[in-house]
C-alpha cells in the first residue's frame, strides 16, 4: 500500500483497497451506460478507422519482422542499428536473421527504413514533439538527413507534413459534425 492515498482518492473518487484478492475495479450499470462528457462522437469513427488499420498491420506481421522492428526503434536514438546486433538481441545469428526475414519478404534495410517512415508518421502527428526531437528519435545524426527521408518516405518536409495531416484531420472533423 502507497504511504500516500491522496493522488489515488483524487484519481479514483471512490474508496480503495490495497493487497486485496481481485486486481481490478467495478463500474455500474449505469455509470457504463452514460455518455462521456467529455467525448466527441464526430472522432468516434476517425478512431475506429485508426484502430482498425493498427490492429490490421499488427495482424499482417510475421514473427521475426514483427519483433526485429521492435528491436530496430529501440535502438535508433544511438543511430543507425547494425544487423548483428539486432540479431543478436532475437538471439539468432546473423546469417539466420538474415535469411528469416528474406524468407518474409524484407531485407534489413528495408525493415530500418520501414521502422523508421511509420515511427515518423506517428511522431510527426504529435504536435509535442519537435522535429529535432524527431530527427534524433529516429537516429538521424543531424536533420537534414531526417528531411531528405521525408522527402523520399512523403514528397516533402517534415514541416508540411505535419501541416498536411493536421490539415486533413481537422477536415475529417468537420465533415463528421456535418454528417
Amino acid at each position: 500500500m502507497p504511504t500516500s492515498l491522496a493522488a489515488y482518492n483524487e484519481a479514483f473518487m471512490a474508496p480503495l483497497t490495497f493487497d486485496a484478492g481481485f486486481n481490478g475495479f467495478l463500474v455500474s450499470n449505469e455509470d457504463l451506460a452514460c455518455k462521456l462528457p467529455t467525448g466527441i462522437p464526430e472522432l468516434a469513427e476517425l478512431h475506429d478507422r485508426i484502430a482498425g488499420q493498427a490492429i490490421r498491420k499488427f495482424e499482417s506481421r510475421t514473427g521475426t519482422t514483427h519483433r526485429a522492428r521492435q528491436a530496430i526503434a529501440r535502438r535508433l536514438p544511438d543511430g543507425t542499428p547494425l544487423r548483428s546486433a539486432i540479431a543478436d538481441e532475437l538471439k539468432m545469428g546473423d546469417h539466420t536473421f538474415q535469411r528469416r526475414l528474406t524468407s518474409e519478404g524484407i531485407s534489413f534495410t528495408e525493415l530500418v527504413d520501414d521502422t523508421r517512415r511509420e515511427l515518423a508518421q506517428h511522431h510527426l502527428a504529435d504536435p509535442r514533439v519537435t522535429i529535432p526531437e524527431i530527427a534524433y528519435l529516429l537516429g538521424y545524426a543531424d536533420q537534414s538527413t531526417f528531411f531528405r527521408a521525408t522527402h523520399r518516405w512523403f514528397g516533402e518536409s517534415p514541416g508540411e507534413y505535419r501541416t498536411r495531416v493536421f490539415d486533413g484531420l481537422a477536415r475529417e472533423i468537420e465533415a463528421a459534425r456535418q454528417n
